[in-house]
């Protein structure tokens, strides 16, 4: 089996894990990635940090992603 390890996230159980430097792209101001984390929508194991770390098959040790819960964004999303 080949292993694809230049992707910039994926999903597990409901939440899309994106790597840092990604994430960061998309949101970077670091005020607006606290909003997030603070609503839920992004998951975090520590009130310091806001990336958790992820064992995934085929990479090595355990990289640190932001891991968005789809479920929290999308009932914000969905707000009139």
């Amino acid at each position: 089996m080949r292993i694809i390890r230049h992707a910039d996230g994926f999903q597990i159980n409901g939440a899309i894990y994106v790597k840092p430097d990604r994430f960061k792209s998309w949101v970077p101001a670091q005020v607006h990635r606290r909003a997030l984390q603070d609503n839920g929508v992004i998951i975090a194991e520590r009130a310091d940090t806001a990336t958790v770390k992820k064992k995934v098959a085929g990479i090595d040790g355990k990289p640190r992603y932001f891991a968005v819960d789809m479920k929290v964004l999308n009932r914000f999303s969905c707000r009139s």
